[in-house]
């Protein structure tokens, strides 16, 4: 099998469908949207979408994006380029037919297709592999990563009343996608896919006008199939071939919701499902409830509570991606699918305040816990001794600690017209006990608190706009093995282990014509970057940090890899005819 996956390879012709819910452009109801951008290091995006109707019943949406750089940087100058070369394409249409009767049945086909290059300059995936194999380093090939990920599917969903007035109602879905990724990282090759099938079909009824009950069947089914080899050093895992593994997750729902007015809604979502895994732990059938209650006592106030249990399986390798850009080895199930378990709940109180120049000046305070009752750890830390870390441990929770906390605050208000400020703050405290371990500790590299303040105004014709803002992000805890990092002076960079708070500045301004919005932005104008994010105590003889090494580690990223990011873009945008003229 040839190694190789070049982004110049990359063409339309690869390109099949698929269905990525909440992805695309969006046309906002538009016949054409044409949106086109450049920025200072190269990267260039474009997008078109449409918005069509068709007679009384049909109606589509179309779109398609394209985005690349024509080249990377290394700003930083350790031999390793600070972002990826890329080129990201996809497509997309969905059709809506409503019939007289209230019968509304949507259908539709998506594509996507990324592909990515970084690390070093040169870098030659079969080279790199014929190195590591035959152990012969006179001459080191540049280590890097080439990926290319594609996906592809389609889905028909339809509402079918059973009364005119739409109290009684079926409604089905059917969905189908395939995601394929083909990684690339120095000498490990981890080629993978994935079918996903879901289905489902429900029955809703109205009783009076307070209560609502609907009930159900649900289900899904993924297909892996992956083939993994990683040659180290001292070392070589995987190597058996693609392997298959079949996950289930089927079973019947209820649900009821009582509404009184704008003033009281409650839902309660009860569902029982029958899992079938990769391991007798993943195996068995279990209860999922799902509870919210929304009260508004008056027009003012917004009490929120909610609770919910979410199954899921892990999927250890896609979703850590960061382990391909080390040199450690990896140790337990770096290949099992993981039955997660997390309870989450949580509530917020919303204020309407009676001051500014408009009626939606708000405060909004909120406290959420999601607690895994069962979690695939990926963890750094474990069996490695002090800066010494040479591997990678994948394990499932199993009666060990995990939970994240998260406080909430939103403020919004428009202190004179056509001026909004929204502030946002956010604290995290994300704790998992890793083995060997008497509590939970600090989950690496998760910053402790965001706050941002977002500034915007426009002119009275509406033909300027200005944005400002402003992102202060705290601290969070790194590997014990980023403990002693010092920078080009000796200078420790994580005093007390702990990354630095640093802020960044974004700024837009727009100018609109009737058809025509142009625009001008900067990013990250603080020009914050993080420093050494090329970890390894052995270099080469031009000075680059060698990647043949088990403390290699190019993934342990907290903050900007670039610097100051100005970049330019107009949009034309074809409102819909006045039929009225």
């Amino acid at each position: 099998m040839k190694l190789r996956v070049s982004l110049i390879t990359v063409s339309l012709s690869l390109i099949s469908c698929a269905l990525c819910a909440g992805q695309g452009g969006s046309a906002d109801g538009k016949p054409l949207v044409l949106d086109a951008s450049v920025s200072s290091d190269t990267q260039m995006k474009f997008g078109a979408a449409s918005s069509i109707t068709a007679g009384r019943k049909w109606s589509t949406d179309i779109y398609g994006n394209v985005s690349g750089n024509l080249r990377s940087f290394d700003r930083n100058g350790d031999g390793y380029m600070d972002t990826a070369e890329m080129l990201d394409i996809s497509l997309g249409n969905s059709w809506l037919y409503m019939s007289d009767g209230g019968t509304r049945i949507r259908f539709g086909v998506d594509a996507l297709q990324n592909g990515r290059r970084g690390g070093q300059y040169g870098y030659d995936p079969e080279a790199y592999m014929e190195m590591m194999t035959s152990h012969d380093y006179r001459n080191p090939v540049p280590w890097g990563t080439d990926m290319l990920r594609r996906s592809a599917g389609g889905f028909v969903s339809s509402e079918i009343p059973l009364k005119d007035d739409g109290s009684r109602m079926i409604r089905a879905d059917v969905r189908y996608s395939y995601n394929d990724m083909d990684m690339l990282a120095g000498s490990t090759r981890y080629l993978a896919g994935r079918h996903s099938s879901r289905a489902g079909v429900s029955y809703m009824t109205e009783i009076g006008s307070h209560h609502t009950v609907a009930a159900g069947l649900e289900g899904r089914y993924d297909v892996y199939d992956e083939d993994f080899l990683r040659v180290l050093p001292m070392t070589e895992q995987g190597g058996d071939g693609p392997g298959r593994t079949g996950l289930l997750d089927a079973g019947v729902f209820g649900e009821y919701v009582f509404r009184y007015g704008d003033r009281l809604t409650a839902d309660v979502r009860l569902g029982g499902h029958w899992y079938s895994g990769a391991d007798d732990a993943g195996t068995g059938f279990r209860i999922s409830p799902d509870v919210s209650l929304r009260y508004s006592p008056d027009e003012r106030l917004v009490i929120s509570v909610c609770g919910r249990r979410r199954l899921e399986y892990a999927d250890p390798l896609m979703d850590n991606m960061g382990v391909f850009y080390t040199g450690k080895t990896f140790m337990g199930d770096w290949l099992s699918h993981t039955l997660e378990d997390a309870w989450t709940y949580g509530g917020d109180v919303t204020v309407y305040l009676p001051f500014g120049a408009s009626s939606d000046t708000y405060l909004s305070l909120g406290y959420s816990r999601t607690q895994f009752a069962q979690q695939m750890v990926v963890d750094y830390e474990y069996g490695n001794t002090g800066t010494n870390a040479t591997q990678i441990w994948f394990y499932s929770l199993d009666g060990r600690r995990s939970y994240t906390d998260t406080f909430i605050m939103d403020f919004k208000v428009q202190p004179v017209e056509r001026f909004t400020v929204d502030a946002h703050f956010r604290y995290t405290d994300a704790r998992i006990e890793y083995r060997g371990a008497d509590y939970p500790v600090e989950r690496p590299l998760t910053g402790r608190f965001k706050g941002t303040v977002d500034l915007q105004y426009e002119t009275g014709s509406r033909k300027w706009m200005f944005g400002l803002t402003a992102s202060l992000y705290g601290p969070s805890r790194v590997y014990r093995f980023m403990e002693d990092d010092t920078d080009e002076n000796g200078n420790l960079l994580y005093r007390n282990g702990r990354t630095p708070v640093y802020s960044v500045l974004d700024c837009r301004i727009a100018r609109r014509f009737r058809l025509v919005e142009i625009y001008l932005a900067g990013e990250n104008l603080t020009d914050f970057r993080q420093k050494n994010v090329i970890l390894g105590s052995v270099r080469d003889e031009d000075g680059t940090v060698s990647a043949r090494q088990p403390s290699f580690d190019a993934s342990a990223v907290w903050g900007p890899l670039l610097g100051v990011r100005i970049y330019a873009g107009v949009k034309f945008s074809l409102d819909k005819p006045d039929k009225r003229r």
